[in-house]
C-alpha cells in the first residue's frame, strides 16, 4: 500500500567503500510491485538488473533525474512489466530455496561415508 502512490522507486546510493558489496533487496521487491526503479551503479543492480534492462542506472545526480524521468514515462508499458514479471519467476524466494537444498543435498552425497 506505501508503494501505490509511487511513481518511481529511488536507490540513489552513494558510490564508496560501505556500499561496494551491498546487495540491495528491495530491488526486486520494488520491481514485484510494478514499479520502475532507478538507483545508481551498486554492483549488484548493475548485474543482473540493470545489465538485463529492468532497472535505469544513473551515473551523474544529472542522469539520475533524466533516468527517473524516462522511467515514470515508461511505467506503465506491457512489455517492460512483462519482462520484469518474468525475471522475477526465475528468481523468487521459492526458488532460490530449492536450488540452496538441492545444492546442500548433493554436497551431502558426495561426503564419505563414516567408518567407524
Amino acid at each position: 500500500l506505501y508503494l501505490a502512490g509511487w511513481d518511481c522507486a529511488l536507490m540513489p546510493f552513494a558510490l564508496n567503500d560501505s556500499t561496494r558489496f551491498i546487495s540491495p533487496t528491495k530491488t526486486p521487491e520494488y520491481l514485484a510491485a510494478g514499479k520502475p526503479v532507478v538507483s545508481t551503479a551498486i554492483r549488484d543492480v548493475v548485474n543482473p538488473y540493470g545489465k538485463n534492462r529492468l532497472v535505469y542506472i544513473a551515473e551523474t545526480a544529472e542522469d539520475f533525474v533524466d533516468m527517473a524521468e524516462m522511467a515514470i514515462r515508461e511505467a506503465q508499458n506491457d512489455q517492460r512489466l512483462r519482462k520484469v514479471n518474468k525475471f522475477l519467476e526465475n528468481t523468487s524466494w521459492d526458488n532460490t530455496w530449492n536450488r540452496m537444498a538441492e545444492l546442500e543435498f548433493k554436497a551431502d552425497k558426495m561426503k564419505p561415508a563414516l567408518v567407524l
